[in-house]
C-alpha cells in the first residue's frame, strides 16, 4: 500500500476558535426569518471545498508557522504569509486553484467572504 501525505489539517485538529467560527459561518437556516450563518446559502459541495481549502491553509500554518495558531484566525494572515502559502502549494495547483487559495487565505477577499470564513473576529 502506498503511503500518502495529507496536506490539510483534519477538522478534529483545528484550533477551537476556527471550529467555532466555521460552525457559525455555515449554520443552517432554521426558518424563513432566520438567515443562518453567512455561508448558509452555499451548497454542501461548496462548503466541503471551502473546508478543504481552509484545512490546507491551517496545515501550512501548523507546519511552517505554528506560533501563528495561537493568534485569532483573522490575525494570522498578512501579505507575506499569503505569498509563502501560494509558493508552498504543489506545482500541480493550477491558476484557478491559486486564485481560490488567495480568496480563502484572506488577502483579496470581499466583505461577505471575509464574514463567511470568519475573518471579522
Amino acid at each position: 500500500m502506498r503511503a500518502t501525505t495529507r496536506l490539510y489539517l483534519r477538522y478534529c485538529k483545528w484550533p477551537r476558535a476556527d471550529k467555532a467560527l466555521w460552525q457559525q459561518a455555515f449554520e443552517p437556516k432554521v426558518d424563513l426569518f432566520d438567515g443562518g450563518g453567512p455561508g448558509a446559502h452555499l451548497s454542501e459541495r461548496s462548503v466541503q471545498q471551502l473546508q478543504y481549502a481552509y484545512a490546507k491553509f491551517l496545515y501550512f500554518i501548523s507546519a511552517e508557522h505554528s506560533d501563528l495558531l495561537k493568534r485569532r484566525p483573522a490575525r494570522r494572515i498578512n501579505a507575506r504569509i499569503t505569498e509563502e502559502y501560494v509558493h508552498w502549494q504543489p506545482d500541480s495547483c493550477g491558476g484557478e486553484r491559486l486564485a481560490f487559495i488567495f480568496i480563502i487565505s484572506g488577502s483579496h477577499y470581499d466583505t461577505s467572504a471575509r464574514q463567511t470564513i470568519g475573518g471579522g473576529c
